[in-house]
């Protein structure tokens, strides 16, 4: 998972990264080497997600995975 994980960070440029949204960021890139949308469990740990951009970039990242 880890190695998954490193793999959507590597030397190239983010995906559309904001860096006002880094919880949400990080949060979408885990839940796609997850497998699951883990918001709800995150949120109820006090991460705050916006669940727009969590959309937009969360099927970005999974397909970037995926290549």
């Amino acid at each position: 998972m880890i190695k998954r994980f490193l793999n959507l960070f590597d030397d190239q440029e983010l995906i559309d990264f904001d860096a006002e949204k880094l919880p949400t960021y990080f949060l979408a890139a885990f839940s796609v080497i997850a497998g699951d949308d883990v918001r709800e469990k995150l949120e109820f740990w006090g991460f705050e997600i916006d669940d727009d951009y969590y959309d937009k970039i969360f099927s970005k990242l999974e397909n970037k995975l995926s290549d």
